[in-house]
Parts: structure tokens; C-alpha cells; sequence
């Protein structure tokens, strides 16, 4: 009698605890199942959003990517191909007595990398991908002969990536370098102030730099009041150096400046000449004509 009672006591536990574990699991489902109808909305939501398709681009190709590392691809050369170009957009000043130039330039560079690539059609036809300088790898571009220590708005500006991974970083700078100035036809003469791009770290069997236009961009130029700008042609040199057995490419865009002569003729040439001349006929006059 006693064993029938305790046998029918645990069986009434046993179908109690039974309908508690599914009552619990039914909320445990219940609850999973509005959680991933939030995310499912969140997800929505977040495609759907105006920007949602470039942020999801950004984190996707920059998932396992190092900027501190250069671009390789895979079956192809190890040579990272640069070009350098620029154009004028101002002479500031010529400073003769220390020979300095400073003027206002837009640097172009350009070049690939394989590991940043996308298909449009997976990204709603999104071509290019403006990202910060700092999430790339950035050639480092050295300008020589310059006198500041800093070459101004390298770091500054966002990078123009494209969907077949080439990329165009495109910069404001002000640039000062050293300018021999020969003033031996002075004011008839005409200067060249050389700008040489070049890298710092890497030989050219792993960034080989050259220039698309060959000639810096003039059309966009503003006048100075005593130089005229003719032109700036670019030439492509490649250096060795004592006990390295690598090239060091380089392309110097070299600034021919032409003064402007009608200043210094007006105001000096010919009031000198015309006081040598008064000076002259002082001499010529006789003595008695007082």
C-alpha cells in the first residue's frame, strides 16, 4: 500500500516536471524567435539605409587587410607600378638671395592594389570607396631637395578606391625646395626649379615609379605678377648607389620660370639709361656755356 502511494507520487512529479521543461522551452523558442526577428528587421533596416552599402563594402575588404604591408598579387609581378604626377596650381614666391621656390601644387598618384577588389553587382553598382588615408598602404613618396621637413597634405585627404583596385590619392600641397637661380641675364633670364619625386625605403624592384603625363598640368594655373610659367617637363631617372645592387627610379618635373622683364625695364633699365646719357652730354657741352 505504502509502495503504490510513494510509485503514484513520483509519477505526478515526473508528468509536473515534464510540463514545466516544455512550458520553459516553449519561452526559451518564443524568445529566440523574437530576437531573431529584431536582428532580422536590424539587418533589414541597416541594408536598406542610405550609407548601409558602403559600410558594409568598407568592413567586408578591409576585413584581413594590413596597411603596413605592400600590395602583392598572387601570379603576378612582385613590382608595384607608381605614377607621380602634378600640377601647378601656383608660384608663390622665388626667393633669389636664398634660392628657394614655393608654390602651391596638386599631387596625383596612382597606383594598384589587387587586395582591395570588389564586384559592383554584389555591392548595389558601387564603383569607387573614398576611405581615410591611414586604412591603406600608402607609397612613401619623398620630394627631395625640399626645405621643409614635412611634406604638407600627404596625410591629409581620403583615398579614392576602385572597384578593380586601383587606387588615386589626389592632394593639395605647398611645396618649398632648393632652386639654383643664375640672374647672369637678369632681367631677361630664365630659372628651372627641379621637383623630384621619389621613394624613400623602396628600390624599383618593388615600386617602380614613373609618370602617366610626363609634364606637370598647367591649365589650371594662376598668373604671377613677375614670372611666367612656360612649362614642365618630366623625365624619368634611374640611380644606382655604391655597394646596392638596386635601381632607385625617380621622375623630376623640371619648372621653367621666365621673368617678366617689362617691370625692371621701366622702373630701372631706362631711367638708368637715360641718366647715363644726361651724364655723357654733360661732358660733350663746352666749358663757356656756363
Amino acid at each position: 500500500m505504502f509502495i503504490g502511494g510513494v510509485s503514484s507520487l513520483c509519477v505526478t512529479i515526473y508528468i509536473i516536471l515534464c510540463l514545466y521543461t516544455v512550458g520553459h522551452g516553449k519561452k526559451i523558442i518564443s524568445d529566440t524567435k523574437d530576437d531573431d526577428e529584431s536582428d532580422s528587421k536590424s539587418l533589414t533596416f541597416f541594408y536598406n539605409g542610405t550609407v548601409s552599402p558602403l559600410a558594409n563594402l568598407s568592413s567586408i575588404i578591409f576585413r584581413n587587410y594590413d596597411s603596413g604591408v605592400r600590395p602583392y598579387c598572387t601570379g603576378e609581378q612582385e613590382i608595384v607600378d607608381l605614377s607621380v604626377d602634378l600640377a601647378v596650381r601656383q608660384l608663390i614666391d622665388l626667393d633669389e638671395p636664398n634660392q628657394i621656390v614655393t608654390m602651391n601644387v596638386w599631387m596625383r598618384l596612382a597606383w594598384r592594389d589587387c587586395q582591395l577588389t570588389w564586384d559592383p553587382n554584389e555591392f548595389e553598382g558601387i564603383t569607387v570607396l573614398r576611405v581615410p588615408y591611414s586604412r591603406l598602404w600608402i607609397p612613401d613618396i619623398a620630394l627631395y631637395e625640399r626645405v621643409s621637413d614635412e611634406f604638407y597634405g600627404l596625410k591629409d585627404y581620403p583615398v579614392q578606391l576602385h572597384a578593380d583596385g586601383s587606387v588615386e590619392y589626389n592632394f593639395p600641397s605647398t611645396v618649398q625646395v632648393v632652386c639654383n637661380v643664375d640672374v647672369t641675364n637678369f632681367p631677361f633670364d630664365t630659372q628651372v626649379c627641379p621637383l623630384q619625386f621619389s621613394s624613400w625605403t623602396y628600390h624599383g624592384l618593388h615600386l617602380n615609379i614613373t609618370s602617366n603625363n610626363m609634364a606637370a598640368d598647367l591649365s589650371n594655373l594662376k598668373e604671377n605678377v613677375e614670372w611666367i610659367i612656360r612649362g614642365g617637363p618630366a623625365h624619368r631617372r634611374v640611380s644606382y648607389f655604391n655597394s646596392i645592387p638596386y635601381p632607385y627610379p625617380d621622375v623630376t618635373f623640371n619648372i621653367f620660370l621666365e621673368r617678366k622683364p617689362r617691370y625692371y625695364v621701366t622702373n630701372i633699365l631706362v631711367p638708368s639709361f637715360l641718366i647715363t646719357c644726361i651724364a655723357i652730354l654733360g661732358f660733350l657741352l663746352p666749358v663757356d656755356s656756363g
